[in-house]
């Protein structure tokens, strides 16, 4: 049995909102992007020797780290390529305590810091028994074992997994038989009354379309899962208390690919907030063949919005110096201001409204 190790500290790692003008005393909100003046945040910092002509701007704030929320549960599936840093920053900076993974992935995600308790491993027809016997997590997953076509053929195998649930409550302390799905069918039913996790495994929302007696996601709607996963809860009850969602559905370029407008921004934190309503205690965010780290920013964001992460900020101020003799005419970063350096100052956590 491969053994556990449990996560390493978060590292800091510098974005946000109020800046105040030592000089003038007068305070004004800025966004992140715009915080840094077009420096370099990340700069070193050089001890304070003030020479002639100093203007120190700020304070600032600017996200630090995401942290996970006590009670709650974000997890990722990897997209390929992800080196070992890019692992640890999901961890460190953004606060994703969980994540997927097939068996073979499993050491270099344990050496980035990642919790066995924490970790989906996925199973399958032809490696359950291997899976479970050498490999310990906190979840072990099958992928819709109910799904079918309206002719009623599904995964037959099933009989087989259930057979090996009271081996996987026996790892990392009392693991869990997670499936997914997203037509609520008999067959489906049958499969949720033995798994202790239930989640919707669709980025787009299913029907009924009783004159053909089958689910259908067509006509399709841009993705919006939400009336799907009030069905989910309301069938599935608390088993339904995690659930996917789909960060690689939102581009501004297509507007049919998930999004609600197709601004790219509206489908995350909707679907975040009804997971919150709902009472869901995981959301695991599905980023496909890559996730632009803007689009992790955003998730997160919307995660911190809905209390399931914890957002950390760090204050810093930007120092200048005036190059023209006599003075420069205005305030920097304006003509004649120098960049020095950056200071940073203490870290706070920011509560949500």
């Amino acid at each position: 049995m491969t053994g556990c190790e449990a996560t390493s500290p978060l590292q800091n790692s510098p974005t946000e909102p109020t800046r105040k003008s030592n000089n003038t005393g007068v305070s004004q909100k800025v966004s992140s992007d715009s915080a840094s003046g077009g420096q370099n945040i990340n700069s070193k910092i050089q001890p304070l020797r003030p020479p002639p002509n100093l203007y120190k701007a700020g304070p600032f704030w600017q996200l630090d780290h995401y942290e996970p929320m006590s009670g709650r549960l974000v997890g990722y599936w990897p997209w390929p390529g992800m080196t070992t840093n890019d692992l640890v920053n999901m961890r460190t900076k953004y606060g994703f305590k969980g994540i997927y993974l097939e068996p073979a992935s499993y050491q270099n995600y344990l050496n980035a810091g990642y919790n066995c308790i924490d970790m989906m491993i996925a199973v399958h027809p032809y490696n359950w028994q291997s899976v479970i016997d050498n490999y310990s997590a906190g979840f072990y997953y099958v992928g819709d074992p109910a799904d079918h076509e309206c002719d009623g053929e599904w995964n037959t195998e099933w009989g087989e997994c259930l057979n090996l649930i009271p081996q996987i409550h026996n790892h990392c302390g009392g693991s869990k038989l997670v499936v997914d799905g997203h037509k609520l069918c008999p067959h489906f039913i049958e499969v949720v009354n033995d798994a202790d996790i239930v989640m919707y495994s669709s980025y787009h929302t299913y029907y009924w379309i009783g004159t053909t007696e089958c689910w259908s996601d067509w006509p399709y709607n841009c993705g919006d899962q939400r009336d799907n996963w009030t069905a989910f809860r309301s069938t599935c009850g608390a088993k339904f208390c995690e659930t996917w969602i789909g960060g690689h559905q939102c581009t501004d370029q297509d507007p049919h690919n998930g999004c609600l407008h197709g601004d790219g921004n509206e489908e995350i934190p909707n679907l975040l907030g009804h997971a919150s309503n709902l009472g869901l205690t995981g959301v695991w965010l599905f980023c496909g063949c890559g996730t632009e780290t803007s689009r992790i920013e955003m998730f997160c964001y919307h995660a911190w919005n809905n209390h399931y992460l914890r957002r950390f900020e760090r204050e810093y101020y930007i120092w200048y110096q005036c190059t023209i003799p006599g003075g420069c005419p205005e305030d920097p970063p304006g003509n004649g201001w120098q960049y020095l350096y950056t200071e940073y100052g203490t870290t706070r956590e920011v509560i949500p409204q």
